[in-house]
């Protein structure tokens, strides 16, 4: 089964989408730019007559304090740049040679006023039907009405870096091997984010040294923009000025009165203004002003925070977006100088976006102590402290209903409350704990050896990439896989479907390897019976073997709550068949039904476990933000294993509602391109096109398709990953929960440093 996102390169946009797309990114990402690309692009195209369409930018905030319509509004930027040109012929050219519309800045209008610009664009849209409408905005911001193709720009690969930083020695004129086979895979990995590869290129250029985090990039571009050469007193002012103005236009840029307003009531001169219009540090665009970047802003505004008490943080944290696509978040982890203040901005960031959380642990400033001079006792009992402070916020707000399964699993029994014991060696960073529960009362933390522990963890931090500080990173990572222990064991909570499901494949299980006699056709009350007799067993394979483990007592609870949903009876759904004969159209329209059931069942099962299991991470969770979908299934009959075969070839698309949910089967004589580079874009074009119909805006889109064999629904699967006797349902909706939470957590850092091998300790220097 092949997956993952379709990527296509930005100058195939105008090609792809002739109707134009919302696209997306963070702060950073280099929308704007993307945006004055296009119009070059546009402005060729037309001028080689490859296009009819005008191409025009707009930043939209401006078209909030413009009180005429959308087409007005164009039609003054327009008159501006060719005054002969009326309005009429202006109608008349967007008709009939249609515009391309650069609409830039949609997460920058306030947000009381985004749903008017909204229909202000679905109403220029369905005036002028030529229009090729691109829109660029943050994910967290998106139009939910503008039926738009979702695209969402991504962050840097290896060549992609390599490029651009080959043509910046280029410009530089330099020559030689690269600088930046010398940069650490730590920076690399923080340079695919386009701003910070940006920000580190200069800094190199300036400085001629490469930084090893990221404050230092945004504190030199600061000094860009009010050098130190300035004498002192007008530089804090000028400094002060513009954090007044990060911190006012956090929803949303200033009008140009609004921006006078604010500087002379905080008692500040016009000439300060002037200067950082000046200074390109601020931004006049329209009727508008704001900071050049947002970015700068997001850390003009970390540097505001932290100077404050630890209790005036947390106010001004809970008035502040810490969402997904801003900056912010990982700027107050990076200037945030001290444990504590760490630990309250990291409880706030966490609380508002787990990926955001996961995002700012990775560029966390340093706060490792000196190894020397630190205290062996008071270092592991900080360290032990915020392993336990990864574990427990996340669980408490993401998945409270898994997380005393989790703290089961961790301390080997049940616990109200988690404990931690270990101990850390500062020199060698040798860390070693357990988890053990804890009572009410009972200090959390210990600094120690635990006795008789279920499980023991041992690390050596330096060999791993990791720090003294590292704590709430490893505590993340128990979170992580914990939950994916949860899939493996099938132990997940879901409804009717996963239920019946999971019963199915336990009861076939006790049948086959443990003589159970239940039979086809017996109530589940008396399956119930039967298994009451062995209340408190356990089923686990034994040493070599392969098998499912699971409670006699939650099955028991399983089948009571079927009872209690009416189900009297639980017979599998696939009957009896054992083989299809193609040949035939009885054998066909079987097969047919089989896998329409089994897709429309996997579906709800998925659906029942995301919305029971995890609710509050369901809009992170890529099958779950597409869905309802209904997939389109070719049979391919062929000898190319040398006997006669099928392959089973899949996609999906979205559908309206969940009744009509399933898979479409068909029988080709020959086989679909399904392949090709035509077929694939115009496979995601049908997708985008179905999505921006029934207006789900979807972040982080993975069009997916593939081919496997045709499953075995009698005796199910026999593929890695499966339990045994597990029904078809319960492997695939695992499958797909295994994939999407691996795709959710991709965002913790995997270390804080270079390990050892890679700086020459413990093997040879690299560089």
């Amino acid at each position: 089964m092949d997956s993952g996102s379709c990527e296509f390169a930005s100058t195939d946009l105008l090609t792809n989408y002739p109707d134009g797309a919302a696209l997306f990114a963070a702060s950073g990402y280099g929308k704007t730019t993307l945006a004055r690309e296009l119009r070059r692009q546009a402005l060729e195209r037309r001028w080689f007559g490859e296009s009819s369409k005008l191409p025009v930018e707009v930043f939209l905030p401006d078209l909030v304090s413009h009180r005429e319509s959308l087409e007005i509004f164009l039609y003054t930027r327009v008159a501006a740049h060719c005054p002969q040109i009326s309005l009429s012929a202006f109608r008349d050219c967007l008709r009939e040679d249609g515009i391309v519309l650069l609409a830039d800045g949609f997460d920058r209008v306030p947000a009381e006023h985004q749903s008017v610009t909204e229909s202000a664009l679905i109403t220029f849209r369905r005036d002028f039907p030529k229009t090729q409408l691109f829109l660029f905005t943050r994910a967290i911001s998106r139009p939910e009405r503008l039926a738009l193709s979702s695209v969402e720009l991504l962050e840097l690969n290896g060549d992609e870096q390599h490029a651009l930083v080959e043509r910046f020695l280029l410009a530089e004129k330099r020559t030689g091997a690269s600088f930046w086979y010398r940069a650490s895979s730590m920076l690399r990995e923080l340079c695919s984010h386009p701003l910070i590869l940006q920000l580190t290129l200069l800094l190199y250029k300036e400085q001629g040294q490469l930084p090893s985090q990221i404050e230092p990039l945004f504190q030199a571009w600061l000094d860009r923009l009010l050098p130190r050469s300035l004498p002192l007193a007008r530089r804090t002012e000028l400094k002060r000025l513009l954090t007044s103005f990060a911190n006012a236009t956090v929803n949303g840029p200033l009008s140009e009165d609004a921006a006078v307003e604010l500087v002379r009531s905080e008692g500040f001169s016009d000439s300060l203004l002037q200067s950082l219009l000046d200074a390109d540090a601020l931004t006049q665009r329209g009727a508008t002003v704001e900071l050049q970047h947002e970015a700068l802003a997001d850390y003009l505004r970390a540097l505001d925070i932290v100077k404050h008490t630890l209790a005036d943080v947390t106010l001004r944290l809970k008035k502040l977006p810490l969402l997904e696509g801003s900056q912010l978040p990982a700027l107050l982890m990076a200037v945030a100088k001290s444990a504590e203040m760490q630990h309250l901005i990291w409880r706030e960031v966490v609380s508002a976006d787990i990926t955001e959380a996961m995002g700012a642990l990775r560029y966390r400033a340093d706060l490792t102590p000196d190894s020397n001079a630190a205290d062996p006792a008071g270092l592991s009992r900080d360290c032990l402290s915020e392993i336990l402070q990864g574990i427990e916020l996340p669980l408490e707000v993401y998945v409270p209903r898994l997380a005393s399964r989790i703290q089961f699993d961790l301390v080997g029994s049940d616990t109200q409350r988690l404990g931690i014991i270990g101990t850390i060696e500062p020199k060698s960073g040798h860390l070693s704990y357990s988890f053990v529960a804890c009572g009410q009362g009972e200090d959390q933390v210990k600094v120690g050896q635990a006795v008789n522990a279920n499980s023991s963890y041992g690390m050596h931090l330096t060999a791993m990439g990791l720090r003294l500080d590292s704590g709430r990173l490893i505590g993340m990572s128990h979170i992580r896989d914990g939950l994916l222990t949860l899939v493996k064991e099938r132990r997940l909570d879901g409804g009717i479907v996963w239920a019946e499901e999971r019963t199915l494949g336990r009861l076939r299980h006790l049948v086959r390897n443990y003589d159970f006699p239940y039979i086809s056709g017996m109530s589940l009350e008396q399956a119930r019976d039967l298994l009451i007799q062995s209340a408190g067993s356990w089923v686990a394979p034994g040493a070599f073997r392969a098998g499912q483990t699971f409670a006699i007592d939650d099955l028991v609870a399983e089948i009571e709550f079927l009872i209690t949903e009416g189900r009297t009876h639980l017979n599998p759904w696939w009957g009896t068949c054992d083989a299809f004969d193609l040949g035939n159209p009885e054998g066909r329209t079987r097969l047919s039904e089989l896998l329409d059931t089994y897709y429309r069942r996997m579906q709800l099962a998925y659906r029942e476990i995301v919305e029971t299991s995890f609710p509050l991470l369901a809009y992170k969770l890529p099958l779950y933000q597409v869905m309802p979908v209904r997939y389109e299934i070719e049979i391919e009959s062929h000898n190319r294993r040398g006997y006669p075969s099928q392959t089973l070839h899949w996609r999906w698309m979205p559908v309206d509602t969940f009744d009509q949910i399933g898979a479409t089967v068909t029988f080709p004589s020959e086989i679909s391109d399904m392949r090709s580079a035509v077929a694939l874009n115009d496979y995601l074009q049908r997708i985008d096109e179905e999505l921006a119909r029934l207006g789900r805006h979807v972040s982080n889109l993975r069009y997916t398709c593939g081919e496997e064999r045709l499953p075995n629904f009698v005796h199910g699967f026999s593929t890695f990953g499966a339990a045994v006797d597990e029904t078809l349902v319960v492997h695939a909706t695992s499958a797909q929960i295994e994939e999407d939470l691996k795709f959710l957590f991709r965002e913790l850092p995997t270390s804080d440093q270079e390990a050892l091998d890679r700086i020459g300790i413990g093997g040879d220097l690299l560089f």
